[in-house]
């Protein structure tokens, strides 16, 4: 009753032109809303009095948005509506929607809203999908990658149809993952979301902190990796006390164009290779000296490739089948974008035309490029794939704009994970400190701490193709498998047939048990690796 109090007073607080943006950047005007939505509250809430005021407290309440609706690798044209890009200063108002992706008021058409999907989709999930290969085999792999992309498809829909259905339910236009899970799941559905979507987004910052120190290590060896670190720590530090992530615009556009450069480079080597050799499936190295008319020739002599590695395999031992799994999911994970996409579109209607063409786009451009790194690289199949490039100037370019292009993503993955953090221990801390600057000071300490605390992850396990593996299994899998049908049966559980149910129920097993097995097998390979 206290925090319907609260929120209540909060509401009537905003003026009549700031109510639109008081809660998740989505105007529900409460005063006009059904007499039926005041039964539906009453039998969700018996304890609450029926009356129009109350009614419209708790929808305050039901409807504060306390989640995300993230990119990973993820598309910013769907901004935060925060437009500050000062730091963290005191008088700033906290208590808001702290979704960092939510919907900015413009509307986009089909041709855009696709071009923000792929976007999002096509990140540096997609260069570990050679490694993925390298533990199933290039034939049961492709066959995983089929299966994979489907059922994560086809959850994407689940989640939508939820939202929809919820939406109407409450008369609503939009709602956030988060908000999914608690109108499904009540309060400690929301916590649990809350737990894997912090837990995969600091991953996925564990990842490019690795993945920055791997690369950046191959093209400059002169340097050791403490060194490396302690150059990239104090960029980090600042990359995040960014407030908001408007001022990251500019620096996407050019991350993608780095991708995309780098992926031409890997894709004409790779099917250069096949062209040469590709009747042996004879695998390349990095790692040797000997120089002979090199399979890409575009300015001056390069290291060719040595035959030295094991020659790809169709199918691999099924005890590595599991690290497989969690690249595949990490790679494929685009959950995060479906909402604030979804919601961005003139014709809502045609999300799901959009998102299947999408996915087609993906999954041939991940599966091609996987295969042609598995096919060339084989045995010797790296973590990610640019460790595999031979060490030449126009490779050395496209690692160093890869890299750099992982400062800008770094921000991106963990403005979500702090924006939820805060959203959690801020407002007590606010109470005991009574003091703004004291409060800013913290909130900087913590994004600090948080900052150390995914480098020091990143190097306490020196292999990324595990970290990925584990990321996937651990974080990705319950986000993009295992809590999309299970929102959709609880918050449906009266509409749905048996035959739909029966689909969500194995759904759900099957993420929880590839999860589970997933992560089992990669902790256990990291401690090996670890140890040795």
């Amino acid at each position: 009753r206290d925090s319907v109090r609260r929120d209540s007073q909060d509401w009537a607080s905003c003026s009549e032109s700031e109510q639109t943006d008081c809660h998740s950047g989505t105007h529900t005007d409460t005063r006009s809303q059904r007499p039926t939505d005041n039964i539906f509250l009453s039998q969700r809430h018996p304890h609450l009095p029926v009356t129009h005021s109350a009614a419209d407290s708790l929808t305050s309440v039901l409807f504060w948005t306390s989640s995300q609706d993230f990119g990973a690798h993820h598309t910013m044209q769907v901004q935060h509506k925060n437009s500050d890009t000062a730091p963290l200063l005191p008088g700033a108002h906290h208590h808001e929607d702290i979704d960092p992706h939510g919907d900015s008021g413009e509307k986009s058409n089909f041709a855009q809203a696709m071009m923000n999907f792929l976007k999002g989709c096509v990140a540096s999930g997609f260069l570990s999908l050679p490694f993925a290969l390298s533990k199933s085999g290039y034939i049961l792999g492709t066959a995983a990658l089929v299966l994979i992309c489907l059922i994560s498809t086809h959850c994407v829909h689940l989640l939508i149809e939820a939202k929809e259905y919820l939406c109407k339910r409450l008369d609503r236009t939009q709602m956030s993952f988060g908000a999914l899970a608690r109108e499904s799941m009540g309060r400690n559905g929301e916590r649990f979301t809350n737990m894997f979507i912090v837990t995969c987004q600091l991953g996925f910052a564990c990842v490019y902190v690795l993945f920055y120190i791997e690369n950046m290590t191959q093209v400059f060896p002169a340097l050791s990796k403490t060194t490396h670190t302690l150059i990239l720590a104090p960029c980090l530090i600042l990359l995040s006390w960014i407030k908001s992530l408007r001022v990251l615009s500019f620096p996407s556009l050019l991350g993608t164009m780095c991708i995309l450069y780098a992926a031409t480079l890997i894709y004409i080597y790779c099917i250069q290779h096949l062209l040469d050799y590709g009747a042996h499936l004879t695998p390349a190295s990095n790692e040797c000296t000997d120089t002979f008319n090199p399979p890409l020739n575009i300015s001056g002599n390069f290291t060719a490739p040595c035959l030295v590695a094991a020659s790809p395999v169709a199918v691999a031992p099924l005890q590595s089948f599991p690290l497989m799994f969690g690249n595949a999911i990490y790679a494929f994970e685009a959950i995060g974008l479906v909402l604030p996409i979804q919601n961005s579109m003139i014709r809502r209607q045609d999300f799901g035309l959009m998102l299947n063409l999408s996915m087609v786009i993906v999954f041939i451009m991940y599966t091609s490029f996987a295969l042609c790194g598995y096919l060339v690289f084989g045995g010797s199949t790296a973590g990610t794939i640019t460790l595999n490039l031979p060490n030449t100037i126009l490779f050395q370019s496209a690692k160093v704009s890869l890299s750099v292009m992982m400062l800008q993503s770094y921000a991106i993955q963990f403005y979500p994970a702090i924006s939820i953090l805060e959203h959690g221990y801020l407002p007590s801390m606010k109470e005991s400190l009574q003091s703004e600057w004291a409060v800013v000071i913290l909130r900087h300490l913590v994004r600090t701490m948080l900052v150390g605390i995914t480098i020091g992850l990143a190097l306490l396990i020196p292999h990324i193709g595990l970290v990925i593996s584990l990321i996937g299994s651990l974080g990705a899998g319950a986000l993009s498998l295992v809590l999309p049908p299970l929102i959709h049966v609880r918050a449906m559980w009266d509409d749905l047939s048996r035959a739909r149910v029966a689909l969500d129920i194995c759904y759900l097993v099957f993420g929880v048990v590839g999860s589970a097995v997933g992560t089992g097998v990669a902790v256990e390979q990291i401690i090996k690796t670890f140890n040795s």
